[in-house]
């Protein structure tokens, strides 16, 4: 039996992709969209998921009550996982002629690296951070193939985030919620799209997952024995993640404030672990930022650089969130 102070969750549901649906495919006026986005997304979402007497984050979720209107059998659940997995990886190396620009540029890169191994931390003018390109030039010691080296990367990681974000749903949500997250994790267009491409933003969505994953073990442990292990371990893999992509300084920007807010309301423990090893997992990335230089390419392209005009760049920037949903503001 659903909660009573929740909506149904298949009527948000059905809501949330009619909506999305309108925004994504009718070219209706911005301001009838406006109110769609209003009344369709963002009021049922407030509604659905702000608490209301219920567990709050990194809680207890109930494991009964969770909302589904019938029992779906565990056949069902490998089928849509087997389809999830088939779809990624269904001619994930004919899906395109020639990789992009991109791609052949980073695998060239890899190459040279089979050649003389270098501990080179920035490639190319974008100042990209090196793990994609030592995985590539690992990647193609393997595999005879060019094009299954480049490509099985972003199956692998595209496939990893699936069971990654059903965990992580779990510690925050009810069973009905985090199975519509990893539902649509499986199937909808962006997870699937950037598993087809091996550029550095990849490694991304499994990184940022799994970051929250073990941050929700860390504050559910600090109720027992307070056990170093998890700050020890979110503070590595966070620094890590600078060798990622240059967008994590974002994640790792608001995941740091995160835990010094949790810190300041005494919510975790053992927090020092935690920036010391922050501090000592991201010295690669500053050792070689003061070796290598590092930063040219984002003042450029910044509202600091002249490159570009404001009026291009607020588009620009609003675009990076428009369009995971329903398209560029700038066509």
């Amino acid at each position: 039996m659903a909660h009573p102070s929740k909506p149904n969750p298949w009527l948000f549901f059905f809501v949330f992709s009619i909506s999305n649906a309108i925004l994504s495919y009718f070219p209706f006026s911005i301001l009838f969209k406006g109110w769609v986005l209003f009344l369709g997304i963002a009021l049922p979402s407030a509604v659905y998921f702000i608490p209301k007497n219920e567990p709050g984050p990194f809680q207890e979720i109930d494991q009964v009550d969770d909302g589904f209107p019938f029992r779906i059998h565990p056949a069902v659940w490998v089928g849509l996982v087997s389809i999830s997995l088939l779809i990624r990886f269904s001619r994930l190396f004919q899906f395109y002629l020639w990789p992009t620009g991109d791609e052949s540029l980073h695998g060239f890169l890899a190459l040279s690296l089979l050649q003389h191994w270098d501990w080179q931390f920035f490639y190319t003018v974008g100042e990209h951070p090196p793990l994609l390109i030592w995985l590539l030039a690992l990647s193609f010691r393997i595999f005879n193939s060019p094009f299954w080296a480049l490509w099985i990367l972003p199956f692998i990681f595209s496939a990893l985030v699936l069971p990654t974000g059903y965990l992580v749903a779990r510690n925050f949500y009810p069973k009905t919620v985090s199975t519509l997250f990893v539902f649509l994790l499986a199937f909808s267009f962006w997870p699937l799209y950037f598993g087809r491409f091996c550029q550095q933003g990849l490694f991304i969505p499994f990184w940022e997952l799994s970051a929250f994953l073990i941050l929700a073990n860390w504050v559910k442990d600090s109720k027992k024995n307070k056990n170093p292990i998890w700050p020890l371990l979110l503070g590595a893999w966070s620094g890590l993640g600078t060798l990622t992509f240059t967008s994590w300084f974002v994640v790792l920007l608001l995941l740091a404030c995160f835990i010094l807010f949790l810190q300041v309301k005494k919510r975790i423990f053992k927090a020092p672990w935690f920036w010391w090893a922050l501090l000592i997992s991201m010295g690669p990335f500053i050792l070689s930022a003061f070796q290598e230089g590092y930063g040219h390419h984002l003042m450029d392209s910044s509202n600091l650089g002249e490159l570009f005009p404001q009026s291009h760049q607020v588009i620009t920037h609003l675009s990076y969130l428009t369009c995971l949903f329903w398209g560029p503001l700038d066509r």
